[in-house]
């Protein structure tokens, strides 16, 4: 069984690992998802864990991260991917869609679709893609690149952000405590609403 985007299930029991793929690189999606709808009133999450990967017999890693695991004692149990399907008040969706391992290329993406137009980003690309549609003489496409300012790194514009918040005790504008508690409510209800089978009410 040949897989791709590989993690290092050496020691990735729950135990250690925690909530898995959902609570590792699932949190930044969701926040970072959050963050673009101006953090909306959410209604109910629906959510899938799944271990398809790491208690395998048969795994298969070509790219070698985990040419240490022993699965003799079948100590693997944490969650290797994650899907969750949020409701929001205002007919918005968000899915989150997250593994350590799949079968498919690398993809890192958050895709928007909205009704005047759609956008991509890979997370830590260069460009956003905003994909549109106008009418006229001949209706065509209206697709529109954005490439980032190389001068500018994110990591050292949120350690300034930090930085100013603490010298001057203003709190700031955004990714607030009432934020990332948000998040955490919703990851929250995405594990329970797998462990029972039906969505969760926020």
């Amino acid at each position: 069984m040949g897989t791709r985007n590989a993690a290092n299930f050496e020691e990735a029991g729950a135990e250690i690992a925690g909530g898995g793929a959902l609570a590792d690189i699932g949190v930044h999606a969701l926040d970072f998802a959050l963050y673009l709808f101006d953090f909306p009133k959410m209604t109910d999450v629906s959510g899938v864990t799944r271990t398809a990967f790491g208690d395998r017999d048969d795994y298969a890693d070509p790219d070698g991260w985990c040419f240490h695991r022993d699965q003799t004692e079948n100590t693997f149990d944490a969650k290797d991917s994650a899907t969750a399907l949020v409701r929001c008040e205002n007919g918005a969706t968000i899915s989150p869609d997250v593994s350590w391992v799949t079968n498919r290329e690398t993809n890192t993406g958050v895709t928007v679709r909205g009704t005047d137009a759609g956008a991509s980003l890979a997370l830590g690309g260069d460009t956003l893609s905003v994909n549109e549609t106008e009418a006229g003489s001949r209706d065509h496409y209206a697709d529109t690149e954005y490439e980032a300012n190389d001068e500018v790194s994110g990591h050292r514009a949120e350690d300034e952000l930090s930085l100013r918040v603490v010298t001057d005790g203003t709190a700031p504008g955004t990714n607030t405590v009432e934020d990332g508690l948000l998040v955490q409510r919703v990851l929250d209800a995405t594990y329970r609403s797998a462990k029972q089978g039906s969505s969760v009410t926020l």
